[in-house]
């Protein structure tokens, strides 16, 4: 005879069966007893989070605003949970200097939103690598409360930092993702050297030196990116300085007040469109120049850029160095009143672009490039605008199309390959052949107008409606667009420089928008 389950012996056993529902624990207390349990009305932050910890499945752990305070330690984090508090009043959760606040183990998933992070030298996030952290809304105020990540090589966990505000070292580590939204840090250190393959993504945020060792270092073979993004008055800027990035993307990057340049010392091809590198110093003692760094067999594509006012401190570029097996194309971009420190002026070479063709093959390529020098500089700079050393043909390339040089060259012999369609103002100095280009040129007769705001992303020169600048452009090298996007040519050719005047008219043309 078969013996049947009674219904609630079967129902016993199908309760067994199912997956424990995940729990919501709010936090009552704001006290650091031993833990007993969280209960309804009697339920510490640490003890929330051991009862979450003892839930397999994904808690919620709810935390009021008020002062936390860990005199027992650090809150230890070994199951998946989403910790949430409050924003304004904030929610200030405070280490004892010892211990993590938040020490996250194991290969789960961690979002922390809304809370107020104090570690007092300790580390105010500390995460295994497999994990995935997401930080949202979190503030961390002191540069001596670090956030930690990963740091064995190139496990699958993530960080995803959103809408926070941290004055502190960031450390990703060999992690899988390293994202950036929305937020601000004082430092990132992404990757930790030729074996890393993490990926970086950076997008409406801000790196903000205003205090501390600041800026940001880039070590990995993975991608890189970039979007409307400010890194300002840091003092080591933006480095890549291991590894070989697979691809580095730099879109509408704004890069100012910084006391390095934007340094890539790694084989790696890199895109950077419709940037401002503005007001940068280079106060290395070594020297160097103060926007960008170009070496290592890096290989760039400029495009819709502008460099102002940056100082280089060395023998070589003021704003832009290209050494070491690099190649640099730079197209539609306007470069003005970059220059050396006095201290470095004497003898220095290049105070726009500068290059160094004595160790590998190197290339510099100009098209469509508006150049203005410093109103007042240093005595003893030669060149104004290029200048560098060598100039065979085994190690250097150098182009120069379509391009505007209001300023001066200091070329060794032989150093100019193709040079078509350039204007020179107001000398003679860059090897230009004048059967093809324009050269002493008088500043009245170039017209160039006011750098300033003429439509696009970035700043700009517009050549005056009387211009030789004007439909005077090599035909065959004519890019499609100018600086700002607007389609060349318009007129009866393409215009010399950055800058096609009259080109933004077309967009009404027709009659659209």
């Amino acid at each position: 005879m078969k013996r049947r389950l009674s219904v609630f012996a079967t129902l016993a056993l199908l309760a067994l069966s199912l997956p424990a529902l995940a729990e919501t624990f709010v936090v009552t207390r704001n006290d650091d007893p031993a833990p007993n349990g969280c209960l309804p009305g009697d339920c510490s932050l640490r003890e929330a989070i051991a009862s979450a910890n003892a839930n397999a499945n994904a808690d919620t752990i709810q935390v009021p605003a008020g002062q936390f305070g860990l005199p027992r330690g650090g809150l230890v984090i070994t199951g998946s949970v989403t910790i949430s508090g409050s924003f304004n009043p904030a929610t200030d959760v405070e280490g004892n200097g010892e211990f993590p606040v938040f020490d996250i183990k194991g290969a789960i998933n961690v979002n922390l939103s809304n809370l107020r992070l104090r570690a007092h030298g300790a580390h105010a996030v500390n995460a295994e690598p497999e994990t995935h952290t997401i930080l949202g809304g979190i503030r961390i105020p002191d540069s001596d409360s670090q956030v930690w990540v990963g740091q064995s090589y190139n496990s699958g966990g993530s960080l995803d930092i959103d809408s926070s505000d941290i004055h502190a070292y960031v450390d990703c580590g060999n992690i899988a993702l390293c994202r950036v939204t929305d937020s601000t840090l004082l430092r990132l250190q992404a990757g930790s050297g030729s074996n890393s393959l993490i990926d970086v993504e950076i997008a409406l945020s801000l790196i903000d030196g205003a205090a501390g060792n600041s800026g940001a270092v880039i070590q990995t073979n993975g991608s890189v990116s970039i979007t409307d993004t400010t890194i300002r008055d840091t003092s080591i800027g933006l480095l890549f300085v291991s590894g070989s990035p697979s691809q580095v993307s730099l879109d509408h990057l704004t890069y100012s007040g910084n006391r390095g340049p934007l340094d890539v010392r790694v084989q790696s091809p890199i895109s950077l469109i419709d940037s401002e590198f503005s007001g940068n110093v280079n106060d290395d003692i070594n020297g160097g120049p103060g926007a960008i760094h170009a070496s290592g067999g890096s290989n760039w594509q400029i495009a819709g850029s502008s460099f102002i006012g940056n100082t280089g401190n060395g023998d070589i570029g003021g704003a832009v160095l290209v050494e070491k097996d690099a190649d640099v194309a730079i197209r539609n971009s306007t470069f003005s009143a970059n220059t050396f420190s006095a201290g470095s002026a004497a003898g220095a070479r290049g105070a726009t672009i500068g290059y160094i063709a004595d160790d590998g093959v190197i290339s510099v390529s100009l098209a469509h490039v508006t150049i203005v020098p410093a109103a007042f500089a240093p005595l003893g700079i030669l060149g104004s605008a290029l200048g560098g050393i060598g100039g065979d043909s085994f190690h250097l390339n150098l182009d120069v199309i379509n391009s505007i040089v209001r300023g001066t060259c200091s070329l060794d012999t032989g150093a100019m390959d193709i040079n078509l369609g350039n204007i020179e103002s107001p000398g003679d100095t860059c090897q230009f052949n004048p059967n093809y280009n324009l050269v002493d040129v008088t500043s009245g007769a170039l017209g160039l107008g006011t750098l300033g705001d003429h439509g696009g992303a970035t700043r700009t020169y517009v050549p005056g409606a009387a211009s030789v600048a004007i439909d005077q452009a090599n035909a065959l090298e004519c890019l499609d667009t100018d600086q700002r996007g607007y389609q060349r040519p318009f007129g009866n050719g393409c215009d010399v420089g950055a800058v096609e005047r009259g080109a933004e008219d077309r967009v009404f043309a027709d009659g659209f928008d």
